[in-house]
């Protein structure tokens, strides 16, 4: 039988795991109602709607995870607002240099190239976010 304090600790970092994914699943709608809306309705260039997505994703991202997955409750909204972009633009590199690979060398069709690699990036997304961006600092005596 596993230690009382071991069980909850998995359970938790389940939970959070779980409201993480929920939390992208959110981004990815508002991505896609905003591409529908402004690229495919209204007519607007895709790169713009792109950076729009994308910051409005993020900012998405950050208040959800930060009140909700972490509930991160501490006055470091700066600190971690910096270490939360960090983490983002250090995906965007990754995930362009992937894309690249993906789809410039080994020419697989951008959709999917897009899809393997948020499932691989995933994971260090979360982990990153959840023992830097939002970690809570532990109390030295």
């Amino acid at each position: 039988m596993s230690d009382p304090p071991v069980r909850e600790r998995a359970r938790s970092l389940e939970s959070a795991a779980m409201r993480f994914a929920l939390v992208g699943c959110a981004c990815i709608g508002l991505n896609v109602l905003l591409f529908g809306l402004l690229v495919d309705r209204a007519g607007w260039n895709f790169a713009l709607v792109t950076v729009i997505a994308f910051l409005l994703a993020n900012a998405l991202s950050f208040l959800l995870n930060r009140n909700w997955t972490f509930a991160s409750r501490d006055g470091r909204v700066l600190r971690q607002i910096a270490r939360f972009s960090a983490i983002q633009i250090g995906n965007l590199l990754v995930n362009l240099l992937l894309m690249w690979l993906l789809v410039g060398w080994l020419q697989l069709r951008a959709f999917v190239a897009s899809i393997v690699i948020s499932a691989l990036l995933a994971l260090g997304n979360f982990l990153a976010q959840r023992s830097w961006a939002f970690a809570r600092d532990e109390v030295t005596a």
